[in-house]
């Protein structure tokens, strides 16, 4: 893919498990540079590397005590996690090998993606981005004693 031709992409992923109602996660991303036909696997690849620079955001956020308003305390505990900072906790993530995870993952089955109401099967196909659909990755959850 040739990022120099590429164009600002707005996205809206949302993240669920098999079994529940509820999303894990849905975002918002505003991807510069992007085709707006990538092949999943270029997809997976970009959206790995902006949660990478997110969770790192997150930590160095987390290194001071905060107070929350009102407003994100009750974010937070819709969530179920309350935090005000204070943390020292840092996690070293190294973004190339969290992008082989996550593309080895889906090669293995441990997570589906749709676009729109169209599984993506492989990671060779391409999204038409231009149809400004949600992107859904489903994580799938092994039985036990299967």
């Amino acid at each position: 893919m040739d990022l120099s031709t590429g164009i600002t992409v707005n996205l809206t992923l949302t993240v669920k498990q098999l079994g529940r109602k509820k999303a894990l996660t849905t975002r918002e991303y505003s991807i510069g540079n992007f085709s707006m036909q990538p092949t999943l696997q270029e997809l997976i690849e970009r959206i790995v590397a902006l949660e990478v620079d997110a969770f790192r955001t997150r930590q160095t956020d987390n290194q001071f005590l905060r107070v929350l308003t009102e407003n994100q305390l009750l974010e937070a505990a819709e969530t179920g996690k309350i935090s005000l900072g204070g943390q020292e906790f840092k996690q070293d993530v190294n973004t190339d090998e969290a992008i082989q995870v996550a593309i080895q993952a889906f090669a293995d089955g441990l997570y589906y993606a749709f676009y729109g109401d169209n599984q993506i099967e492989r990671l060779t196909d391409v999204v038409n981005l231009e149809y400004n659909q949600e992107i859904m990755f489903l994580r799938l959850v092994a039985l036990a004693g299967g």
